[in-house]
């Protein structure tokens, strides 16, 4: 990438990172149901205390040495209690099921990441269909399959060093295998840790005699 090139994207980066809405869809969809969430909400405790409060005054012009101050208060009271109760349990769950949908991705990428940290590529599984982060999820994979990319085009060249050096250690005499050797043994370790990463093992084979060279 140019200089250029580079100033434009931490340019956009910048821009980017100064913008509330760095996400749209995502945060717009949760900040929708929140809002929708509180106005139904408030809705609904607005209608239990209307109708609270219309039965208490047909019961006062019904009755009103039946009905005293401090009753009125306490249904009040009952009413707002309950309410806010049952607004909390449905709170508490809606947020537990939303959270699981966030952090599920994240967990898993976090697994993923440890993988590679210990030198292996972890094994692709689509997230559940419900799950967020999709386009995180997606983007995480394109950079693993890029590292990927490189990794076995690196096992190719460094397999073909081998072979090379197979070839010239043949090739030579005794000094030169002295001074070869040790270097053949270095790449092919090189070779098996990469293999290993990639979980192609199975492709590695030992590094045979300069004799057997034609075989291999």
């Amino acid at each position: 990438m140019t200089s250029t090139g580079a100033n434009r994207e931490s340019a956009r980066t910048w821009r980017r990172r100064r913008l509330r809405l760095i996400n749209p869809a995502f945060q717009w969809k949760y900040t929708v149901w929140v809002v929708l969430g509180v106005f139904f909400a408030c809705m609904i405790m607005s209608a239990v205390l209307f109708g609270v409060l219309h039965q208490q005054a047909r019961a006062r012009v019904l009755n009103p040495a039946a009905v005293h101050v401090w009753e009125n208060t306490l249904v009040l009271v009952f009413a707002a209690v309950a309410f806010a109760a049952l607004l909390s349990v449905a709170l508490g769950l809606w947020g537990f099921v939303m959270t699981h949908r966030l952090c599920g991705p994240l967990y898993v990428v976090e697994g993923y990441l440890r993988e590679l940290a210990a030198g292996r590529f972890p094994k692709h599984r689509p997230l559940r269909k419900k799950d967020e982060f999709k386009d995180f999820y997606d983007e995480f994979w394109r950079a693993v399959d890029a590292i990927r990319a490189r990794e076995r085009s690196n096992l190719a060249t460094v397999t073909e060093a081998l072979n090379l050096l197979h070839s010239a250690c043949a090739a030579g005499g005794e000094s030169d295998k002295d001074v070869l050797e040790p270097l053949m043994t270095q790449i092919e370790v090189l070779r098996t840790e990469i293999a290993t990463a990639l979980g192609e093992e199975h492709d590695v084979r030992p590094t045979e005699a300069p004799a057997n060279l034609g075989s291999t």
